[in-house]
């Protein structure tokens, strides 16, 4: 088989390794996670060589008989990102059908130079921390609150907060306890409520508590939350009978 197009095979497994992690996975109320530096510059770099040896004319007959899908409609990884996530849903299904096939096919017999499988190496090891950081963002089925950007995210829909609002603390801090009841009392305590004295009981504060979380569930209507979500996180925050909230991540 020509060199090029062995190449042009490992690059073809290996571009649509990185592009199913960065578009895969948006729902169509997302915001995109933009890949750092260090993986738009890398993948740049093998698409640039892909690209080449793709349009190079001595290897157009080998290429056209591979049959693959062309990637070069992917020359960016964050211009035009919208465009992108569209496009790779409708071809993902037949490039990874595409990539498993490569690999029963050619993984024995497939020589690349070995400045490029370090350079694909580096890349995949810069995608693994990227997809934890997305899948974290993302957060499917969880609620998080970014107090550095001041935003409330659920299922990936944005809202802008007041992070040191009573009610979004509320909720920050029964998400933190990671299921464990958090106590009226401690409650209280973090959220400063005026009502609070060193010394109260849970009884003494319970009150003021339960007030919180009805303000939580008006302030999500205000920041025209769905019904659904806000019915969903209402059911999260269980009620432990006289001592406190917890948090169900699970549920």
């Amino acid at each position: 088989m020509n060199p090029d197009t062995t190449t042009y095979i490992y690059l073809h497994t290996a571009l649509a390794s990185v592009l199913d992690v960065v578009f895969s996975d948006y729902r169509d109320d997302y915001r995109f996670i933009p890949p750092n530096s260090l993986i738009t510059n890398n993948y740049s770099n093998l698409f640039n060589t892909y690209r080449n040896i793709q349009n190079s004319p001595k290897n157009k007959n080998g290429i056209d008989q591979l049959k693959l899908t062309n990637l070069c409609f992917f020359p960016s990884l964050s211009d035009q990102f919208s465009d992108s996530i569209i496009l790779w849903r409708k071809l993902k299904p037949d490039v990874l059908n595409e990539v498993q096939s490569i690999k029963i096919q050619y993984q024995n017999i497939l020589e690349v130079p070995d400045d490029l499988k370090v350079q694909v190496y580096e890349l995949n090891k810069y995608l693994v921390e990227y997809k934890a950081f997305k899948a974290e963002f993302l957060d499917q089925g969880r609620i998080r609150i970014d107090r550095n950007r001041g935003e409330l995210v659920i299922n990936g829909q944005v809202y802008g907060v007041d992070v040191n609002s009573k009610p979004i603390l509320f909720l920050d801090f029964l998400i933190a306890k990671g299921g464990i009841v958090a106590e009226y009392k401690d409650i209280a305590k973090q959220l400063d409520l005026n009502a609070y004295r060193e010394g109260d009981t849970n009884f003494d504060v319970k009150r003021e508590i339960q007030e919180v979380k009805r303000t939580l569930i008006d302030k999500l209507k205000v920041l025209k939350v769905p019904t659904k979500e806000i019915n969903v996180i209402s059911k999260k925050i269980v009620s432990a009978r006289q001592r406190g909230y917890r948090f169900l991540n699970s549920q």
